[in-house]
């Protein structure tokens, strides 16, 4: 019976082998350009979050708006914008960006137009 020969290696773990590769990448001015883009998206997202806050407060008793009515308005746009961007990112593996585009716009006709029939049945 023959024996298998066996290859000497040192176990290196994934992060590891993938952390040696990532600081192997040279940092150019592209890199500083992606960290200040999400930077300044993720100010606009907490100043529109913190302005949504406010102006609920304020809103509140000149349309008549009850506590769960605001609740429901606070916690809707984030969950909204939480569930679409994981539909649209799962659509696109499949589709193109262009196709996930068309979809959302045609969402967002149907439901303006829903609610505005929906206003005119209901007065």
């Amino acid at each position: 019976m023959s024996e298998i020969p066996r290859v000497s290696r040192t176990a290196y773990p994934a992060s590891h082998v993938l952390g040696s590769k990532l600081d192997s990448i040279p940092f150019s001015p592209f890199h500083l350009g992606v960290i200040f883009v999400l930077g300044f998206v993720a100010l606009v997202s907490g100043y529109d979050g913190s302005i949504t806050g406010t102006l609920l407060v304020l809103a509140k008793k000149p349309l008549y708006i009850t506590s769960g009515e605001i609740r429901l308005l606070a916690v809707a746009s984030s969950l909204a914008a939480c569930v679409g961007g994981f539909t649209a990112a799962a659509i696109s593996d499949h589709w193109s960006r262009r196709t996930v585009m068309l979809l959302g716009v045609a969402a967002i006709n149907f439901s303006h137009c829903w609610f505005r029939w929906r206003k005119a049945v209901s007065s």
